[in-house]
């Protein structure tokens, strides 16, 4: 730190001297760096739902209050926001100190999914879900459709939209569970994929776009790996004979059951007291 040196106005930071070296001569020079502009913070997340036309822009050591987006699937509010003081990270996420926005709406159901595909980081088969709705109120407004995604076990996405289903005009009384179906084809899994999600998306008209909550559905990659051969062992003659004598027990049947028991004679003398008192009730 030097002495005597400080920030000048609309700036913020620590000054410190540096010796910045000419290659061509090899002269240094010394400079002062370590001051930046203060700038005020950007735009708020997306992800907090709130009214895109407030809060845009909001200068260093002060506060904003932002409502909600102005949607029918969109409640709570107001959010109280702040910038910290002497800001210098362009396009800062602003701070929010009360108030939350939440998603009021939700396909009514999902399908469990079954994959069809047995190669490994592949899926295929069909994500069906229910219409959206609010309560149980299915004349929701200002959603246009469905996009189905992958997501990690936070909710965040993973790689791009797998599809877009569109929401019909019909008019559900009640949750119809198959209402919608997307096919997927030999879809690549990408790495840290947790769940299938069917999230909403706006009409053009409203101010909320991509939903970024939604409904999970449960990823499981079926695979058959070709390298290993499941085998089922079945003692060959030469294994018989090498156990010695043995008695074959495959008279006793239970409704539904057939019992089959090969045990060698001596093993079979000494537990037949017990065999009997276990199988008596069953003859």
């Amino acid at each position: 730190e030097i002495i005597g040196w400080s920030c000048g106005d609309s700036y913020a930071g620590t000054p410190r001297e540096v010796c910045q070296v000419n290659e061509d001569d090899c002269t240094g020079e010394m400079v002062l760096k370590g001051c930046s502009l203060v700038v005020p913070c950007g735009a708020p997340a997306a992800a907090l739902l709130l009214d895109p036309t407030q809060c845009q822009s909001i200068e260093e050591g002060t506060t904003c209050i932002a409502q909600c987006a102005p949607e029918d699937c969109i409640g709570g509010g107001p959010v109280e926001l702040s910038c910290p003081n002497l800001n210098t990270v362009i396009d800062r996420s602003p701070t929010v100190k009360s108030g939350s926005c939440s998603v009021l709406c939700e396909v009514c159901s999902t399908e469990d999914f079954v994959d069809s595909d047995a190669q490994l980081n592949s899926i295929s088969g069909s994500v069906i879900f229910g219409p959206v709705h609010k309560s149980g109120d299915f004349s929701v407004t200002q959603i246009g459709g469905y996009r189905i995604l992958f997501v990690d076990d936070c909710g965040a996405q993973i790689g791009e939209d797998i599809g877009y289903v569109e929401k019909d005009d019909s008019e559900y009384e009640c949750c119809y569970a198959e209402a919608f179906t997307y096919k997927l084809s030999e879809v690549a899994v990408p790495t840290g994929a947790a769940y299938i999600q069917v999230s909403l998306v706006g009409t053009a008209d409203a101010t909320i776009g991509n939903y970024p909550f939604g409904a999970k559905i449960s990823l499981t990659d079926l695979f058959q790996n070709d390298s290993a051969v499941t085998t089922t062992k079945r003692a060959t003659a030469a294994a018989r004979r090498a156990q010695g004598p043995g008695v074959l027990l495959e008279s006793l049947r239970l409704p539904g059951f057939q019992l089959t028991l090969t045990l060698p004679v001596p093993l079979l003398l000494g537990q037949l007291p017990l065999l009997l008192l276990l199988l008596l009730p069953c003859l």
